[in-house]
Order: C-alpha cells, then sequence, then structure tokens
C-alpha cells in the first residue's frame, strides 16, 4: 500500500510538472446558509466541468474584497498532452474563506467581458461570543444513501473522547440547493467520565427533500464541515 501510494504520489507530481494550467469556468455555487460573523471558517463550494481527460482540476482561489462585500472565485485545471478521451467530467471545490465580517456577499467568477454571479453569501452578526451557535458532535464521516425502501438518508459517525458526550439532536435545514445537517452533542454533568475513543453512528432520515442535486453540508466540531456533492434521484 506504501509503495503504490508513493507511485500515485510521483505520477501526480509529473503530471502537475509537465502540464500546463489553463483557466475554468463554474457553472454553479453552493453556498451553505448560517454562518455568523464569529465563524472562523466560513465556506463555499463551487462545480465546473472538465471537458476531456487530459484536465486535471487544480486548485483556483477565492479572494474577498470586504468593502464592495464579493467573493471573486477563479478555477484553474492542468491540461496535459497527449490522447485525450472526449468526455466531461464534474469537478468541485470548496473555498475555505475564514473569519469574514457580517454581510451579503455576491460570489462572482470574471468573464472576458465582466463578471458572472454565481449566488450570495450571507454572514449574520453573531449572536454569542462562542464560535458556533451548538455545540457539535465531531463528525468524521457522512454519506448519503437509500434505505431498503428507497428512501433517502444521512449516515454520520464519528469518535468523541469523552464517555459523557452524546448526539442531543440532528438538525437539518434544506435551502435551495443545499442540505445542511447539524448534529448537536451534549456533556452529561453531576457523573463519572472517562477519556477514550468513543464511537457513535446516527441516520438522519432526508425523504421530504425535492429531487435534484445538493451539496450535503454537514457541521462538525472545531468550526470545520464535511461537503459533498449528491444527487437525489429517487
Amino acid at each position: 500500500m506504501k509503495k503504490l501510494s508513493l507511485i500515485l504520489l510521483l505520477a501526480g507530481s509529473a503530471f502537475a510538472q509537465d502540464a500546463k494550467i489553463e483557466g475554468v469556468n463554474f457553472h454553479s455555487a453552493y453556498i451553505p446558509p448560517g454562518f455568523d460573523s464569529n465563524d472562523s471558517n466560513v465556506q463555499l463550494v463551487v462545480e465546473g466541468m472538465l471537458k476531456d481527460s487530459c484536465h486535471q482540476a487544480a486548485m483556483g482561489s477565492a479572494k474577498v474584497n470586504t468593502a464592495s462585500k464579493t467573493i471573486t472565485v477563479t478555477g484553474e485545471t492542468y491540461v496535459r498532452k497527449g490522447l485525450c478521451i472526449q468526455v466531461m467530467t464534474p469537478f468541485h471545490q470548496v473555498y475555505d474563506l475564514k473569519k469574514l465580517p457580517a454581510g451579503k456577499y455576491d460570489v462572482v467568477q470574471p468573464t472576458s467581458e465582466s463578471r458572472y454571479e454565481l449566488g450570495q453569501l450571507k454572514v449574520k452578526p453573531s449572536s454569542t461570543q462562542s464560535a458556533d451557535d451548538y455545540l457539535y458532535a465531531p463528525v468524521t464521516q457522512a454519506y448519503f444513501t437509500y434505505d431498503t425502501n428507497g428512501n433517502p438518508f444521512v449516515r454520520i459517525s464519528g469518535y468523541f473522547t469523552n464517555s459523557c458526550m452524546s448526539v442531543k439532536d440532528i438538525k437539518v435545514d434544506v435551502k435551495e440547493n443545499v442540505i445542511t445537517v447539524l448534529p448537536i452533542a451534549q456533556l452529561k454533568k453531576n457523573t463519572t467520565c472517562n477519556k477514550g475513543r468513543f464511537k457513535f453512528n446516527k441516520s438522519v432520515d432526508i425523504s421530504n427533500v425535492e429531487l435534484g442535486r445538493y451539496l450535503l453540508h454537514v457541521r462538525t466540531a472545531g468550526s470545520q464541515a464535511i461537503n459533498t456533492l449528491i444527487d437525489i434521484d429517487e
């Protein structure tokens, strides 16, 4: 396994060195709601298409202008020479914007003529001194699937480091093309607690969500989130 990982790493490095870089356009933005000015890492996700197998996504950039309340995103791809399979491939990028002042930010992409508006990111004024409104469970995995009856659901899992901690509630919020999952944790009081690794698994029903393509945005401890693009098609 270590040899295989090294080969893949070297191959990726060689690809990047031999390839040139081109710009690529995004066609959609997935903007999670609920961020406030105390959040230490505001995020947004953008999606585009690679036009053939010779194109490989490279990290672009997101520049925030707090004065004009704009976030300008640019995408890049590595392009190598050789035989290319003519098949389009979707790709997405997650941009970590860190802490932002409250306001409404236009998410835009520069074009040859002006700019293309992808959406608007809203950052609310903070209502508490803490980084998050809730104490979130430390989720390490989150995935979307269907049960035996064809109903869609999300399964989350992770590990608490304290035996007195548990998942109290899971809130689900659907706005436009984003499904936000908030796994709220609780700490038992007046009891003896042990340190260690204590696994949790929870499932969340989302059968009331309309068919379509969504960002599954699962908040987790440490002001982080797990972001996955999903298609609900049944």
